[in-house]
């Protein structure tokens, strides 16, 4: 044997090892996922060994009253009933826009008519002011008239806003 011979012989072994390995646990995990595949292969097997107990089955199942299933009907049923589902969601999610948009309509609207309403207040205070200064002015602007006083009223004297003190003379007496 040649030095080395015995490890790549190993390492080969072991590579054609995995590799079939791969292969068969790819074919098992069919297998078990597709059980229809494994009850025909049995079937099939069973068929060509002669036993009269699986050939007695097999005809009572091919006699039997039971109608096939229909795939492409049920995936039919199955996508209108998807169909309304999503028929009804799309409507209420339409619904809802819609709502928010009327929502945001109706706020717009009413901010417009508080700012229409606060113009007009403000005209109208503008107004009344400029009203309540033409009213003053026009009345401190009129003559009075002579002032009438009651005949029997008595004439008052007017105090002296001088606050000076007055003393009498002394020398006078």
């Amino acid at each position: 044997m040649p030095k080395g011979n015995f490890w790549n012989d190993t390492a080969d072994e072991i590579m054609e090892f995995g590799v079939s390995t791969a292969k068969a646990t790819a074919t098992n995990v069919v297998k078990s996922l597709n059980p229809v595949q494994s009850i025909l292969e049995n079937k099939n097997t069973t068929a060509q060994s002669g036993d009269p107990g699986i050939e007695k089955m097999q005809s009572q199942m091919e006699k039997s009253k039971s109608t096939p299933l229909n795939f492409a009907k049920l995936q039919n049923t199955y996508a209108d009933q998807d169909k309304i589902k999503v028929d009804a969601m799309r409507n209420r999610l339409f619904q809802l826009v819609k709502g928010d948009e009327s929502k945001a309509i109706a706020e717009r609207k009413r901010e417009e008519e508080e700012r229409k309403n606060k113009e007009l207040y403000g005209e109208q205070e503008k107004k009344k002011r400029e009203y309540d200064a033409h009213q003053q002015q026009s009345q401190s602007d009129a003559p009075r008239g002579k002032v009438h006083r009651t005949i029997g009223a008595a004439h008052k004297k007017v105090a002296d806003n001088s606050h000076q003190e007055v003393k009498a003379n002394k020398s006078s007496g």
